[in-house]
């Protein structure tokens, strides 16, 4: 999360009252909920969340006082990082560890592991080309999805390419998220984690995750 370096907000206490602009309902959720818990503070109580607008600067709102904070990714973070004008108010991998995660129905992952592992595979090799081709990759990141090639290079560079299974301490990461979620009121019921896993993939997912490509 981005704060603005000469601005008021210190501590994570000092977000108190303030729009954060994030992905709601993505990994920066988790990120925000754990950080607030964490001081006393409610995600659903202390701050307002605010999805970014396309079109709208983020950095600009930052530096105008129009927001409190800004949790950015991609180019954007790279971009922003480069100014000097923010300084980093919370950093992620101190507070979670940032997971993509991918879903299946159940019955069709049960019935179908192989189709699983494929996927699990090509998802591998595509990642093991990210982080041999960083500019190639920063190219088509750029044409795509905007900002500089540049910008995307360092961003990219800086990610951990690498895919693993959903094993049990993953499980525990993400019931902890749910735990939070439902006592601030972001989902409305208690969710239990462990309902939605299959043990029964882990073994062929690992397999084929620690094939050569």
């Amino acid at each position: 999360m981005l704060v603005l370096d000469v601005g008021p907000v210190r501590t994570v206490a000092d977000l108190k009252g303030g729009t954060v602009v994030l992905g709601v309902g993505s990994w920066q959720t988790h990120l925000l909920a754990k950080t607030l818990d964490a001081h006393g503070l409610s995600y659903g109580e202390d701050v307002t969340p605010a999805r970014p607008v396309a079109g709208d600067d983020q950095a600009r709102r930052l530096r105008e006082g129009e927001i409190a904070g800004w949790i950015a990714q991609g180019a954007e973070l790279a971009a922003a990082r480069r100014g000097g004008e923010f300084r980093e108010l919370i950093r992620t991998g101190d507070v979670i560890t940032d997971r993509s995660v991918f879903f299946a129905r159940g019955d069709f992952a049960t019935d179908r592991p192989e189709v699983v592992a494929a996927i699990a595979t090509a998802l591998r090799r595509a990642d093991a080309w990210v982080a041999a081709h960083p500019a190639e990759a920063a190219a088509i990141a750029a044409r795509e999805l905007g900002g500089t090639a540049a910008d995307w290079r360092a961003a990219l560079v800086a990610l951990p390419w690498q895919l693993e299974p959903a094993t049990d301490a993953f499980v525990a990461e993400q019931q902890e998220a749910a735990d939070i979620f439902h006592r601030v009121g972001f989902i409305d019921r208690a969710l239990t984690v462990a309902d939605a896993q299959l043990s029964a993939l882990e073994a062929p997912v690992a397999a084929a995750l620690g094939k050569d490509s």
